[in-house]
């Protein structure tokens, strides 16, 4: 049985960084201290890289991992990457907690843990609920795209056959509500035409 991450519960608060935490999670029996101990190290410590924020990058990152029996990080897997840094510090977040997750006796080890972590812009973007772990939210004076923005740029790339551009505004969207059809189907479409021309 593969541990995941359940939906449980929000709580809004900053970390030392002063950046706005939602969680909303429930990361299971696994981790030594409790779930509680787990997402206080996360809220403490997590840090919304400054190059994404510079960058304007807001969205969805998703990682596997799994801890072996000497209580270290062996794999780290990138399942959704929002780049510029982000998925470093999830990874940065996760080496912090090795030792304390619970000995091979009273876990598997080759269970495979899923965390989702949004990072937001100034309260701008949201993400739905059940799409993430945790919201990461830095109360700065960044650039942020309006989803409504992205959209009437992808429709104007999508309208003039530019599907690269249409693809980087889709991304965008996809990175921000992965779970989102209407922007699966698009990318589905974009990807049938660039394969036919």
């Amino acid at each position: 049985m593969k541990p995941i991450l359940f939906f449980l519960f929000i709580l809004l608060s900053f970390n030392s960084y002063g950046q706005k935490l939602e969680m909303t999670n429930k990361v299971g029996t696994f981790y030594e201290e409790g779930e509680q101990a787990f997402w206080r190290h996360m809220k403490r410590y997590i840090k919304y890289p400054v190059k994404a924020q510079e960058k304007g990058i807001v969205g969805i990152s998703e990682v596997n991992f799994r801890i072996n029996c000497d209580n270290k990080l062996e794999s780290f897997e990138i399942l959704k990457e929002l780049g510029y840094g982000i998925e470093d510090e999830l990874k940065r977040l996760l080496i912090d907690t090795e030792g304390n997750w619970l000995s091979c006796e009273n876990r598997n080890e080759n269970d495979v843990y899923n965390l989702s972590i949004a990072f937001s812009l100034k309260d701008e973007y949201k993400p739905r609920e059940g799409d993430c772990d945790m919201v990461v939210n830095a109360m700065c004076d960044c650039k942020f795209i309006e989803d409504s923005v992205l959209e009437k740029k992808l429709d104007k790339a999508l309208s003039q056959e530019k599907y690269a551009k249409a693809q980087e505004f889709l991304t965008q969207l996809i990175n921000r509500y992965p779970n989102d059809e209407k922007y699966q189907e698009i990318s589905n479409k974009i990807n049938s035409k660039t394969k036919v021309d």
